[in-house]
């Protein structure tokens, strides 16, 4: 269900496809340079109070998916990322500084937990087929009380 009327959009390219069910959620784009040609960035919120903020200069191509509430992400001026496929749960951060790159076409994979931060700095270079994986998907629960 898309519940846009709900959420604050700013600056939304025409190559953005945005699927969202939940409420109090920001995507922010700063700049005209945001999708690659050719390309289309899809993005999928599922939950709310959520933060995307895509600065200027940026160019970006995939899928971003949050499937909970309080994530933040964050990718600074002037960075590149082809084909990602970018998924976070519920309370998550995650902030690329300026002008991270990765090739054109390369695969960019990120999966974050829930309550996980992913910082990266400026000028970071990534190669190709990148995979980062912040929590193994295996919750640990404590025997005596039950909790993770």
């Amino acid at each position: 269900m898309d519940d846009l009327d709900n959420n604050t959009l700013k600056n939304i390219p025409k190559d953005c496809e945005l699927i969202i069910d939940g409420n109090n959620n920001q995507i922010l784009f700063f700049g005209v340079d945001a999708i690659f040609k050719k390309s289309k960035l899809n993005i999928t919120i599922t939950g709310s109070n959520n933060v995307i903020s895509i600065k200027s200069g940026v160019k970006i191509s995939g899928n971003i998916t949050i499937n909970g509430t309080n994530s933040r992400i964050s990718i600074g001026e002037g960075t590149s990322l082809s084909n990602i496929t970018f998924y976070l749960r519920s309370n998550c951060i995650m902030a690329f500084g300026k002008g991270v790159t990765s090739p054109r076409q390369s695969g960019f994979y990120i999966n974050m937990h829930s309550s996980t931060q992913l910082l990266i700095g400026d000028d970071a270079m990534f190669s190709y087929n990148i995979k980062i994986l912040i929590g193994d998907g295996h919750y640990i629960y404590d025997i005596n009380n039950k909790k993770k």
